[in-house]
């Protein structure tokens, strides 16, 4: 073969080969990258793990602790607080003074201060106790983790009701268990539910 005519032929393999290699790295990292959503999404993801993040500080400082700790989720107000109970006096008290581990500010996830995405919400609330007809705004954790509810507590700082729901049907050791529990938070079209499991009082986003 003229050293030519070899000469494009080995140029010719060399630049189907460069393509073959291009096409496997492009192949590797479309496998390999996490998928990137829209704006919309991780938005939505944002707010949701925001919530999530709330909810299992509270549940870390009860079995870090020993001490009952949950969330506020107030719908209204657009914001979730994390509280401890306090039962040093002779009514048990929400009291809001637990601290975010990175800011070491009360913490609580507010939808409206500008913090988050502007446009999203809290757009619903269940908290469902055994033997209780009303669901209530809070969620509470024992030390062992359990998501309970936590009868004839009553608000301490920023109080806003007495715990006027409580009865004496479906309670343990004046705490109520929980049968399901979920937040569910939107950003525009996009939705987010965060829930938590009735026996481990695990935390997860769906």
């Amino acid at each position: 073969m003229p050293i030519a005519k070899r000469r494009l032929a080995e140029r010719g393999q060399t630049v189907a080969e460069l393509v073959v290699v291009i096409a496997v790295i492009a192949i590797v990292a479309s496998i390999a990258m996490p998928g990137v959503g829209t704006g919309d999404e991780q938005a939505a993801d944002l707010v949701a793990a925001e919530i999530a993040g709330a909810m299992r500080h509270a549940r870390a400082e009860s079995m870090r602790t020993g001490v009952v700790h949950g969330v506020q989720v107030d719908i209204t107000n657009q914001n979730v607080r994390v509280y401890r109970l306090d039962k040093s006096g002779a009514t048990p008290l929400y009291v809001y003074d637990v601290e975010h581990p990175l800011t070491h500010q009360a913490y609580a996830v507010d939808l409206v201060d500008g913090s988050l995405p502007a446009g999203s919400a809290l757009l619903e609330r269940q908290f469902n106790f055994e033997g209780l007809a009303e669901t209530p705004d809070s969620l509470s954790f024992r030390g062992d983790g359990t998501p309970v509810h936590d009868a004839g507590s009553a608000e301490g700082a920023d109080a806003w009701s007495w715990c006027w729901w409580c009865s004496a049907g479906g309670e343990t050791g004046g705490l109520y268990m929980l049968q399901d529990a979920y937040v569910r938070i939107g950003y525009r079209d996009e939705q987010r539910k965060i829930v938590v499991e009735p026996m481990t009082g695990r935390v997860t986003v769906q």
